[in-house]
């Protein structure tokens, strides 16, 4: 049984306790031990309780409420069917509408055991009751022939008494007594005997003190436990001295003695006590107070080596913290439900996902927390339902074609893909399942980021070659058409051809240069002066919005030498001046300012445009990434600013953006300066390379 809150599980509680049964708060029969069948037959789930059993102490009806005043008070439940009385204790589970009874039959003579079809095996090792029951029946027979050899020695005195001339009658009586007496010791001597070979056989080390504590009886197993050569030396002994010799074996010997006299003076039955040795082992303790009546006659001392059981239950702690800590890892949400569908188990990214705490989840029916609708809002039905009713698989969880979308608490969705498993044993009941289920909104989006690309690449191309086919067209149709008008068309043709172009390049360009086909042609070069061709090549641009441009060289800058490709620094400040020129409205200003601090050279550009939302700062490097604007119509395939990113990086530069919506932008390019040796270094292989033909700039690495 799995109880919320232990660490038992189904069979070792069932082991623990087979007598057991559960029952909801309607009185129907959930769950019994594996025993608990044989004295009730007809025991199985679903039956009214009150058919089965009648409570016999407290005095009360078989009803929840009656139940639930009386927690604290012992049981004495009797089965209807075979009359046999169960003893123990009521007990409500936390968080459930669940009572269970905790307790063992309860029987007066050995042969009632026998007559329930029950044997001592079918009773828990910890249970206490049968030993004790042959230990009782066996003092029980002793004083019931002792009574009764009272009883013939008070009638044979009475006798005596009443025929006092009749000595040899009186003689004839006391033989009879002394033959009585003998049959008694006989009959005594043979209890003793077999009480003796049961102590011996049981699995649990013995030992039994009287009241004067000296040793009446230890078996093989006590003696094994504690190092003790043999029983037979034992009996007789002090047994407060072999407990202060056998202590040392205890982590605490000093706790040990004081704890034995504490249990002594109290007389209270101790249960499961553990204690640490020094060898590493456990073992765990029971002492039962022999009682005459309101009189302690003795002492019976139990001991189990538990170090099994300790070590499988710290294997079993270390294996649920392994599996809690994989659990809490994992990016995909995880959920474990019972045979109920009920939540026994939810890792962290699933309750981050849903919006809900984990005691707000667990015992929760799985259809009542998890909730997947489609992208238009229709309701998907919970997949561990579908994989019960299957008894297989339901979903796939990387399929991201077929994801679904996940409603939280708070009503955000999130796109997920999932998979459920039934877990059943063959063609047996279905004891639980898993669901596992995987956020795909980044890789929607980057989907999505690709169709875009791909629409607004489509729409780039379409545009120039829509107008080179509709000039091409006229100029085919007419031959008349004047000179000045087909240059006119032919212009137009080229500067579309020349669109069509660039566009290509730069998306070959990127590919190249990020996948390292590219060949830097490096050399000295003034950045003053590349920055000064950019400004020409994009005039005609900024003049068509009545944009200024302002050129600033600080004087800082000097020479201002990086040793790089001409090509790519042009084609890495063309791109920021024509971003700064797109996204400025008519009548801006853009700034582009030189400058040095000896060790790096800074480009800067700033405009007065739209601006950029600081959420997005990071992802404007990103290929084929574009903000997402109110107007649509300003072209461009994402592809500029991670061409310039990939050129900075190349350099072992840095790139910084400052940019707030609707107050312009200023991105900053820092570039390391050329120094005196690496120039020298470079005329150098210059020379040589023109003295033997081949072109100086041609290197991959820069600044080689």
């Amino acid at each position: 049984m799995n109880v919320p809150g232990l660490t038992l599980s189904p069979e070792e509680f069932s082991a623990a306790f087979p007598f057991h049964f559960a029952i909801d708060y309607r009185l129907r029969l959930v769950q019994c031990g594996p025993k608990f069948s044989t004295i009730c037959a007809r025991a199985e789930p679903g039956a009214l309780i009150v058919d089965l059993l009648e409570i016999k102490r407290p005095e009360v009806q078989f009803t929840t409420q009656d139940i639930t005043r009386n927690l604290k008070t012992l049981f004495l439940i009797e089965c209807k069917s075979s009359g046999v009385t169960l003893r123990g204790q009521m007990l409500p589970l936390a968080g459930t509408e669940t009572l269970l009874f905790l307790g063992s039959p309860w029987f007066t003579e050995s042969q009632d055991v026998v007559l329930a079809g029950l044997a001592f095996d079918d009773f828990a090792i910890h249970d206490p009751g049968i030993d004790m029951l042959m230990a009782l029946q066996a003092q029980q027979m002793g004083y019931q022939e002792v009574k009764g050899l009272a009883g013939q020695l008070s009638k044979q005195r009475a006798e005596l008494r009443s025929a006092n001339a009749a000595l040899q009658s009186r003689n004839d009586a006391l033989q009879a007594a002394r033959d009585a007496l003998h049959k008694t010791s006989e009959s005594l001597r043979t209890t003793a005997s077999r009480l003796e070979v049961i102590v011996r056989n049981l699995h649990e080390g013995i030992i039994v003190e009287d009241a004067e504590h000296r040793i009446v009886l230890a078996n093989d197993l006590f003696c094994q436990m504690f190092g003790i050569p043999g029983s037979a030396s034992l009996v007789g002994a002090d047994c407060r001295a072999a407990g202060r010799e056998s202590a040392k074996m205890f982590v605490s010997s000093e706790n040990f003695l004081a704890r034995v006299g504490q249990i002594v003076v109290g007389q209270q039955t101790i249960l499961g006590e553990e204690l640490a040795l020094v060898s590493g082992r456990t073992y765990a303790r029971d002492y039962v107070p022999i009682m005459d009546g309101l009189t302690c006659v003795g002492h019976l001392w139990a001991y189990r080596d538990v170090t099994p059981r300790k070590r499988a239950e710290e294997e079993l702690r270390a294996d649920r913290n392994l599996l809690a800590t994989t659990l809490s890892s994992m990016v995909d949400g995880v959920i474990a439900v019972d045979g109920k569908q009920r939540i026994q188990l939810i890792n962290s990214a699933a309750l981050q996902m849903i919006g809900i705490k984990a005691s707000e989840a667990v015992g929760q029916p799985i259809d009542a927390v998890l909730h997947f609708q489609t992208r238009r809002g229709q309701s998907v039905p919970c997949p561990v339902a579908e994989s019960f009713f299957r008894r297989e698989r339901a979903g796939n969880i990387y399929d991201s074609d077929n994801a679904v979308m996940l409603r939280s608490r708070q009503g955000q969705l999130v796109s997920v893909v999932f998979s459920a498993t039934p877990f059943a044993s063959g063609d047996g009941p279905i004891t639980g399942g898993l669901v596992i289920f995987r956020d795909v909104s980044a890789e929607a989006k980057v989907e999505q980021m690709k169709r875009n690309f791909v629409d607004s690449v489509s729409h780039e191309l379409r545009t120039p070659l829509t107008s080179i086919k509709g000039f091409i067209k006229s100029l085919q149709q007419d031959d008349l058409l004047p000179l000045s008008v087909r240059k006119e068309f032919l212009n137009i043709v080229h500067e579309q051809a020349t669109r069509l172009t660039s566009l290509v390049d730069d998306i070959l360009e990127l590919s190249r240069i990020e996948s390292g086909q590219v060949q830097f042609r490096n050399e000295p070069v003034q950045i003053a002066q590349i920055a000064g061709l950019c400004l020409t090549e994009t005039l005609g641009l900024a003049q068509s919005k009545e944009i200024v441009i302002e050129f600033n060289p600080q004087r800082n800058l000097g020479e201002g030498r990086i040793f790089a490709d001409p090509s790519r620094i042009q084609s890495m400040i063309t791109n920021l001046l024509t971003n700064a020129i797109k996204f400025t409205p008519n009548g801006g200003t853009i700034s582009m300012m030189l400058d040095s601090n000896g060790r790096e050279i800074l480009l800067s550009v700033r405009d007065t445009g739209v601006g950029i939302h600081r959420d997005q700062h990071t992802r404007i490097f990103r290929k084929f990434y574009r903000v997402d604007r109110e107007n649509k119509a300003i072209p461009g395939t994402g592809l500029g600013l991670p061409i310039v990113l990939s050129i900075v990086e190349h350099y072992g530069g840095r790139i910084e953006v400052e940019s707030e919506e609707g107050k312009g932008s200023c991105f900053r390019v820092y570039l390391p300066v050329l120094r005196v040796l690496r120039w020298l270094r470079w005329s150098r292989r210059r020379a040589a390379c023109l003295s033997l033909g081949i072109p100086a700039g041609c290197q991959k690495v820069a600044g080689g």
